[in-house]
């Protein structure tokens, strides 16, 4: 088994939306509830543990939680049903792309069964964050939901290579994880995603007793946006580059290149407080989801679309 590697709805309509030349189904407003980014220049990272960078962001959106255990079942029962993955008791995998797991079922941290062919999410862990699930798996569900809302899906899922012209959903990149968790353009410098004590927005090792809790329990931060600190690790949509080159100088730069490791962020309830500061990054395999007890995901999408 590959160790963990660390660093530091509602049912819808389509409504059919005409044009001169062709018909196709109109864009619909999330089901999630997204909340707006605005953009700016800002400077990333604390430049002790981790470098200072520039970076120049335009406005997007970002859901306001953690994609939940239910949200998660909707969405894959319905590619399921498309032919687009396969459920088995055991595990989800994509169709025709077997060998990418996409969820791990049969772990006891999953808060997902698979009951008469389909997803469903264990008693009282419906608005739980999902978990056991693999970088792919998260992937997978931005372009199911992308598709399922009229969107046009971001990732090209036999290559995994990202277009960020697209509407649909993806995960967000490192810098636009920090950036909102630090408040956006009106953040208030705080260690942790809204406050200096971490009590007040994240679920750790010190307070959580062990145990992954519901989404949004916790105070948001400046953006409205829960548990970017604590509660799960969440997962980025890009290759581990710029922090861990200048972090680990003995780490195999091949390996990094080749894009076989990817990062997350935010620390979980069963890391210390120096992991869900807003500037520490993870990394971890795309396709490890066995035994991945504390990494979820939410999503973002481009703010020049309704939502």
């Amino acid at each position: 088994m590959r160790q963990l590697l660390s660093i530091g709805m509602v049912g819808l309509v389509v409504v059919a939306g005409w044009t001169m030349f062709a018909c196709r189904p109109a864009v619909l407003p999330s089901v999630l509830e997204m909340v707006p980014v605005e953009g700016g220049n800002t400077k990333l990272g604390d430049g002790k543990l981790w470098p200072f960078h520039e970076v120049q962001l335009p406005r997007y959106y970002m859901s306001a939680k953690e994609i939940t255990n239910a949200e998660l079942a909707e969405v894959f029962n319905w590619a399921g049903e498309k032919g687009s993955i396969r459920i088995t008791k055991a595990t989800v995998r994509l169709v025709p792309y077997f060998k990418w797991e996409l969820l791990d079922l049969d772990n006891e941290y999953c808060g997902l069964k698979m009951e008469n062919d389909a997803l469903k999410a264990k008693t009282g862990m419906e608005n739980y964050p999902i978990v056991c699930i693999s970088w792919f798996g998260a992937v997978a569900f931005c372009n199911f939901l992308s598709e399922k809302e009229g969107r046009d899906p971001c990732y090209d899922m036999e290559t995994w290579d990202l277009d960020m012209e697209k509407n649909g959903y993806r995960l967000p990149s490192a810098d636009e994880w920090e950036f909102a968790a630090r408040g956006g353009v009106t953040g208030r410098e705080t260690i942790y995603a809204g406050s200096n004590d971490a009590d007040e927005v994240a679920w750790y090792a010190g307070n959580a007793g062990g145990n992954i809790h519901p989404v949004g329990l916790k105070n948001p931060n400046e953006l409205g946006i829960y548990d970017l600190s604590g509660n799960v690790r969440e997962f980025c949509t890009e290759k581990m580059g710029f922090y861990w080159a200048l972090r680990q100088s003995d780490s195999d730069a091949a390996e990094i290149q080749k894009g076989s490791l990817r990062m997350y962020r935010g620390g979980s309830y069963a890391t210390d407080k120096i992991q869900v500061w807003s500037f520490v990054s993870n990394i971890n395999y795309p396709d490890y989801c066995y035994g991945v007890k504390d990494v979820g995901f939410r999503v973002v999408s481009r703010a020049d679309f309704s939502m």
